[in-house]
């Protein structure tokens, strides 16, 4: 499975959690109505 992964490595639940956090953080304000896709 890993062969499959451009990076080497499988998304980790932290990372997830930190890419929806910044979603709805005040450091991303001019994001909306945007899917964002997370590969695991």
């Amino acid at each position: 499975m890993m062969k499959l992964q451009p990076g080497g490595q499988i998304t980790s639940p932290e990372e997830i959690v930190l890419a929806a956090v910044f979603v709805i953080s005040d450091e991303c304000p001019f994001m909306n109505t945007t899917c964002l896709t997370i590969d695991d």
